[in-house]
């Protein structure tokens, strides 16, 4: 009986603990986004209290338009329309921004999820602890330098009646120096019939970020597209670290660097054709066939 009463007893402090948790990130909201599309154009904590859906076929679903913006989700849904699509549709948008933090969100069902681009200004973003799926070009992508991508799971990018006008699919990509950690990317898969590549990570001009600990697993390309676990393109000192990579095709490169400035270390590479490409140092990995 007394541990039947101790069994009550935590699953009441539990659940107490569950509601305190979402009343405190509640309380710290600026604002809600009401639905679909809309613009955050203040600086501060905004927040999802449902899930917001859209029916629109093109275009941006939130717009981010404001400096130090955070977005919480708290574990809502973002959700898109795949079947009726007449042109290239995006979940979260942002250009240009400083601070920009995108957490606890689900987004599903459009062509690209998180699109923070910067053309030379903006920065310091983070993005973490996101569900990104069913997207037909990329799930995430970060530019501006000192940016985090962190805890985020991205999977199933790729469709085969996709507006995707290159049939290329990214799981992840990022511009300038980004640093990327525990990442899981599943499915990357390029448009058929489209000789189009598949990138599970594809960074671009990272002098001197970490991606560590992630993982890239079930990547298909088309035609004479090819496969890249993890792409560093005219990156620098990027350092590669502790990463697990499988191709089921053994097909395609594991790790690529722009030269032997990209360090590897302690990272498994299995199944792919050509496990290290241009990387120096490439120390204590493990590249089985």
């Amino acid at each position: 009986m007394r541990v039947v009463v101790l069994l009550l007893s935590l699953l009441v402090l539990t659940m107490l603990s569950h509601r305190a948790h979402a009343a405190e990130s509640y309380a710290g909201c600026t604002g809600f986004v009401p639905s679909l599309p809309y613009t955050i154009s203040t600086p501060g904590i905004w927040c999802l209290n449902k899930t917001l859906n859209t029916q629109a076929t093109s275009g941006i679903s939130l717009t981010i338009a404001s400096d130090n913006v955070t977005l919480d989700c708290n574990g809502f849904a973002i959700s898109g329309n795949n079947k009726l699509r007449t042109g290239l549709m995006t979940a979260i948008y942002g250009k240009d921004r400083h601070i920009t933090t995108v957490r606890h969100c689900t987004v599903f069902s459009f062509d690209k999820g998180l699109d923070l681009q910067s053309t030379g200004a903006g920065g310091g973003h983070v993005v973490e602890d996101n569900n990104v799926y069913s997207m037909t070009m990329f799930g995430l992508r970060v530019e501006g330098d000192g940016s985090v991508v962190r805890h985020n799971l991205v999977s199933r990018v790729g469709a085969s009646n996709s507006t995707n006008p290159t049939g290329t699919t990214w799981g992840i990509y990022t511009v300038g120096s980004v640093n990327l950690s525990d990442n899981t990317v599943d499915g990357i898969i390029a448009r058929q019939g489209s000789n189009g590549s598949a990138y599970g990570i594809y960074t671009w001009k990272n002098p001197d970020g970490t991606i560590e600990g992630n993982r890239v697993h079930n990547l298909y390309a088309s035609g004479t597209g090819n496969i890249f676990g993890i792409a560093n393109i005219a990156s620098g000192r990027v350092s590669v670290l502790d990463n697990d990579l499988f191709d089921y095709t053994h097909i395609g490169t594991g790790v690529s660097c722009a030269d032997s400035s990209g360090r590897l270390k302690g990272n498994i590479i299995n199944g792919f054709a050509l496990a290290v490409l241009r990387c120096g140092k490439a120390k204590d990995n493990d590249i089985s066939p």
